[in-house]
């Protein structure tokens, strides 16, 4: 009888340039939530100091490619926002994945699902426009 290998994780982070301590954090909260899961984790990508709105982030584009190949069969972020501030970008990155049959977990969240995952990203969306607003707001 063959044992089932167990998926083969990867844990991506991003920060913004006010914290840049938290990749490390979010990565170890990755790496504790591959565990209670029983995955292995055979890599981590980390764009330190990067805005969510960014077109280009140099890790996040490689693990764009790394999916393509193959090489893991499951991503794992702390949250929705990791991955961008922009809906359409989460949006067409997990139609992607979905394609290629990857799952796409957070560690606080669990399995991200089609439904929630635009849930979530337009949460942090509206999120990262408030403090924008208030500041308008104030200079009125």
């Amino acid at each position: 009888m063959q044992t089932q290998q167990p998926l083969r994780a990867v844990a991506y982070a991003r920060s913004n340039e006010q914290r840049p301590e938290s990749i490390e954090d979010q990565i170890d909260t990755c790496r504790r939530y591959c565990r209670t899961m029983g995955w292995s984790l055979v890599g981590t990508y980390a764009d330190a100091a990067s805005s969510g709105l960014a077109a280009h982030r140099a890790e996040y584009e490689r693990l764009a490619e790394d999916a393509e190949r193959g090489i893991f069969d499951v991503i794992i972020i702390e949250g929705v926002d990791r991955l961008s501030r922009r809906l359409s970008e989460v949006s067409a990155f997990c139609g992607r994945l979905a394609v290629r049959g990857i799952k796409l977990h957070s560690a606080v969240h669990g399995a991200i699902a089609s439904l929630s995952l635009g849930i979530f990203d337009a949460v942090a969306q509206l999120l990262m426009d408030q403090p924008r607003d208030k500041t308008e707001i104030d200079r009125e």
